[in-house]
């Protein structure tokens, strides 16, 4: 089968033009512990002119004057001994760069080209829904069902009502997940529910699926783990309370999709400020949150792998915590030859050999200017469009400066040699950056347009609204990836879903005999099916045997031969009334 191409699925899930309280519980007894983490985001670093972090001391002065003598000289052919002496610099470390390219240098070939395309289950989901539940599986929501269950029967032996507090079910669970979702479709996902519930500002949708007091006690009931097992669990696992839940997730992710060979690994914040033991808090952004590492297409921002930031890890000897998560999320794309383009917060030249000499993989990034590795004249500003370029046995070093004061640095273990681009006349390892770094902003950016993150002071239910925002966007990608389906932005596609997801809950909830009449009506218009007949056609007003009336007191004891044209119930003379059949209608 040809899928859409990456550009297609992409461009096409775009949004098109057109013309609070807390949610949930309160937080069960969580430590809170908060890193201050400045944000390494690239642009951030392009446009920063602070230089304090690389100040050049009066000792690297003289050590810089001959880097620059040997820059100059590097410009020409080399012929004598001494002049080949002087084409390396090095940095404090005395790592050696040579300022000549490798003579077999060149950027390789690629030996392995990877169409991005939907595999197993998702080849064959034909409606935003099917395609949804490859990656959010009927056997999470049972999870989810039987975990809240649990939960529920806590909280009726520790109250004295049992106003609703009757067991959920799966199709519940569908259609609160599909109410959260048309609260993100909406933009209403920080509103009030009362507000969302209400005659004058809110939807009928939301009154159809449930009312106001059973959404508010779901939200508080949600449960995604064993309780009684979870302080031994949580002794070795900080995201005890939805680890198993997130694994599944993340399984599903990567088994439905087969990714380009140009991939993104950075960072995705789920905006939190309760009680976490991880939460960081990005100055420079003024957010706190929960730090998620992604493993990102650069082509289609479909999310392949994620790993939670939880602080300190068990990383190898000498292993920086950036190169943990590095080597860690990209173990399902082992030996593939693919590439993975990073921001400066990942780069470092150890985790660039390792990655390409143990994985097969390549990598190109931007890479800070305190690394001790670096030479420091390439730390230096120059005239705008200075490029400048450095080698070793595995890697290219550029020093780009874009404009007056100001100077980038990159890293590449896939290009080896140093070429400008024909068109924009821009270095190729930036052009190439510039073009497969934005796989996780751009999928950060989808999730945040229609989020159906609520606020909320607990961080399991943060984490999984967090879920639902990316099963969503990568669900939409799944789709209009396959050239059988029609193609679709991100706001048709979710209103789709919730229709799909909140349906089988309005069926069953329009055979509630007990339920108000312009509820079930408005569930009725929902669904597009007429109740009301023409009298006389398809229903009658007689009764085949005589009845009690069903709004009589049962004390009174009335037997009648009459009932209601619509409902079918049986009805006495004072509690019916005659009406036309064009009033009917």
């Amino acid at each position: 089968m040809e899928f859409r191409t990456a550009a297609e699925a992409r461009y096409s899930f775009r949004p098109r033009k057109i013309k609070e309280e807390l949610f949930g519980d309160d937080p069960s007894d969580e430590e809170d512990i908060v890193e201050d983490q400045e944000t390494s985001d690239t642009e951030q670093e392009f446009d920063n002119d602070d230089d304090s972090l690389f100040e050049i001391k009066e000792e690297d002065l003289h050590q810089i004057k001959e880097e620059e003598a040997a820059l100059s000289e590097s410009e020409q052919v080399a012929t004598s001994t001494i002049r080949r002496q002087r084409s390396f610099v090095y940095g404090k470390n005395k790592h050696e760069w040579c300022l000549r390219a490798p003579e077999t240098g060149g950027q390789p070939s690629k030996t392995v080209i990877y169409i991005p395309a939907p595999k197993n289950g998702a080849v064959n989901a034909s409606s935003p829904v099917e395609t949804w539940s490859c990656l959010f599986t009927d056997e999470m929501i049972d999870m989810i069902v039987q975990h809240t269950n649990k939960e529920i029967e806590r909280h009726v032996q520790e109250m004295s009502t049992n106003d609703r507090t009757y067991s959920t079910t799966a199709t519940e669970i569908k259609a609160f997940i599909g109410l959260l979702y048309f609260a993100g479709v909406k933009k209403s996902a920080h509103v009030n529910i009362e507000e969302l519930w209400s005659t004058e500002f809110g939807h009928a949708l939301f009154k159809a699926v449930m009312c106001s007091r059973r959404f508010g006690f779901l939200a508080a009931r949600l449960r995604f783990d064993d309780k009684n097992t979870r302080a031994e669990r949580r002794k070795h696992d900080l995201l005890a309370p939805i680890r198993d839940l997130w694994e599944k997730f993340i399984q599903n992710c990567m088994t439905n999709y087969t990714p380009s060979e140009e991939m993104t690994v950075d960072k995705q914040l789920f905006g939190f400020r309760g009680k976490f033991p991880a939460k960081v808090y990005i100055k420079s952004k003024e957010r706190y949150g929960i730090k998620i590492m992604c493993l990102n297409d650069a082509t289609t921002y479909y999310l392949y792998n994620a790993l939670p930031y939880v602080g300190k890890e068990n990383t190898l000897a000498d292993e920086s915590i950036p190169s943990y998560y590095v080597r860690t999320i990209c173990q399902p794309i082992y030996g593939s030859n693919r590439i993975l383009t990073c921001d400066n917060w990942f780069t470092s030249i150890e985790i660039f050999d390792k990655m390409l000499k143990e994985y097969s993989l390549s990598m190109v990034g931007t890479i800070s200017k305190n690394k001790q590795h670096l030479p420091e004249s390439f730390k230096r500003t120059a005239a705008a469009g200075t490029v400048r370029y450095a080698y070793d046995s595995t890697k290219t070093l550029i020093s780009y400066c874009p404009k007056k004061n100001k100077v980038v640095l990159l890293l590449s273990s896939l290009h080896q040699n140093g070429k400008s681009d024909p068109v924009s006349g821009r270095p190729q390892i930036v052009e190439f950056y510039n073009r497969t770094k934005e796989g996780t902003n751009g999928f950060s950016q989808f999730c945040s347009l229609y989020s159906c993150s609520r606020g909320t002071q607990r961080w399991p239910m943060r984490f999984f609204m967090g879920m639902l925002d990316q099963a969503g966007v990568n669900s939409g990608i799944l789709f209009n990836l396959l050239p059988t389906n029609a193609v679709l932005d991100q706001r048709e596609f979710m209103k789709e879903l919730v229709l799909a997801l909140v349906t089988p809950y309005l069926r069953e909830r329009a055979q509630m005999p007990t339920l108000r009449r312009d509820i079930k009506e408005n569930i009725l218009k929902i669904l597009g099916v007429d109740d009301n007949p023409k009298p006389g056609i398809s229903k009658t007003d007689k009764l085949l045997k005589r009845k009690r009336c069903s709004m009589c007191p049962t004390k009174l004891d009335r037997k009648v031969g009459w009932c209601c044209y619509v409902c079918g119930r049986a009805v006495c003379e004072e509690h019916r009334r005659m009406i036309c059949i064009n009033c009917i209608e």
